[in-house]
């Protein structure tokens, strides 16, 4: 077995450095060619101009850049990408997103002290700081690592024999499943530490868990651009809106889509009001629909699988930031004030 597995290791290595080495041979190609491009584009007619800043923006990617094509070009070659902004802060803070002042706001429990003094309406947070074997096997209720993203070890506990682990789209049969699945996790560190916390579950119409709907707002300091609806039970699936609510396809679930129920009058301003009390150019902020209207679910920094938008979504988005990022400094320049969100965090969460 370990003579096949050294075979396939020098393998695979064989091939990561044949891609390497092509890619870098691509790269200084494309470069060279680039700055022949950059030193004419001034030269040639304004359509022209136009013309091939189009075709090169479906080629050229940030590190394909030169300073001069910036220069000449206004940086029209490259289009505005999202996947690139958010990629891009992880790698400059040396993989550790969670440095970030946002990464504050995705504490589970670190956040309530904001989402307080805003009177958002929130799950009742019936435990926190818990290990698995030690949380009270209740039903009605969520159960969530304190930290965590995209769903995992989310578990949504209408009764103590239906029990529905979210990122997995599994249905457990008891709490002793739930634990064994809870501790799997924990042992693939896809979910990090054993500190979970205990929350009201949150429906529609009490008792009917396929009811349930989350509504997840990509916000930009101030304006929603994108919304997705979520159904998890009994299968999962989707529904993507404009800000004005009208549906829209951004290559995300593209096999998991449903109709959905849309959205309410009211529900865009109120989310957007509260993006613009965030000093944040980007924050996903999800929410629950309940009888009563939307309850707070969390902030997201950085929401699983943004590399899945097509390439359309990707660059509306990638706009959107650097919209939004204009907005706040020219905010800041004129001395608008904040409160003081992430300490409230950081107290919050002691």
């Amino acid at each position: 077995m370990e003579g096949k597995q050294d075979t396939w290791a020098m393998a695979a290595v064989a091939i990561v450095e044949s891609c390497v080495a092509a890619q870098q041979e691509r790269k200084a190609v494309l470069r060279n060619e680039v700055n022949g491009v950059s030193k004419r584009l001034k030269k040639l007619p304004t359509e022209v101009q136009a013309e091939l800043s189009n075709q090169l923006r479906k080629v050229l990617s940030w590190d394909d850049l030169t300073e001069s094509l910036v220069r000449k070009s206004g940086g029209r070659v490259v289009r505005p990408s999202f996947r690139a902004v958010l990629s891009g802060k992880s790698v400059l803070r040396g993989g550790a997103p969670s440095d970030g002042p946002e990464w504050l706001l995705n504490d589970k429990v670190g956040c309530l002290r904001f989402v307080d003094e805003k009177g958002l309406v929130r799950p009742k947070l019936l435990a926190q700081g818990l290990e698995l074997e030690k949380l009270p096997r209740s039903s009605g209720v969520v159960v969530k690592p304190e930290s965590g993203a995209s769903s995992r070890g989310v578990f949504l506990v209408p009764n103590n024999h239906e029990i529905f682990q979210v990122a997995e789209k599994a249905t457990l049969g008891s709490w002793d499943e739930l634990i064994g699945a809870g501790k799997s996790l924990l042992a693939s560190n896809k979910v990090q530490r054993d500190k979970w916390l205990v929350e009201e579950l949150v429906l529609p119409t009490p008792g009917e868990l396929t009811s349930g709907r989350d509504l997840k707002f990509y916000a930009f300091y101030g304006r929603v651009e994108l919304v997705l609806e979520v159904k998890r039970y009994p299968t999962t699936s989707y529904a993507w809106w404009t800000r004005d609510g009208a549906r829209c396809d951004t290559g995300k679930y593209v096999q998991e889509l449903m109709e959905g129920t849309g959205l309410k009058a009211g529900e865009v301003e109120f989310v957007e009001r509260l993006s613009q009390a965030i000093p944040l150019p980007f924050i996903r902020i999800d929410f629950l629909r309940s009888q009563s209207g939307l309850v707070f679910g969390e902030f997201t920094p950085r929401p699983g699988g943004y590399e899945q938008f097509n390439d359309e979504t990707d660059e509306r988005l990638g706009l959107a930031y650097a919209e939004a990022e204009r907005r706040l400094l020219s905010d800041l320049l004129d001395g608008k004030r904040f409160s003081d969100i992430f300490r409230s965090a950081r107290a919050s969460h002691g």
